[in-house]
């Protein structure tokens, strides 16, 4: 999505925007469900690194795959 947003973007600047946005999602998520038991199981280290690997992962591989094929998805093929 953000590589057809950001077409002549690079695929790091595309990264730090999803790895900013994550981070403050997570934030809010963690304010707003501050003091309930779902917190200590929600946000441990293996959570929190998994979704954050995923929310800069899949940006950056869709903005690779957008180098490669184009845009549009309609590559030469190769």
């Amino acid at each position: 999505m953000q590589a057809a947003l950001y077409p002549g973007r690079s695929g790091l600047l595309l990264a730090a925007m999803a790895l900013g946005l994550a981070l403050a999602g997570l934030l809010c998520r963690f304010l707003l469900e501050y003091g309930e038991v779902s917190n200590s199981v929600n946000f441990t280290a293996p959570n929190v690194l998994l979704h954050l690997l995923l929310a800069v992962g899949l940006p950056a591989l869709t903005a690779w795959q957008a180098t490669v094929h184009g845009v549009g998805g309609q590559g030469n093929g190769t």
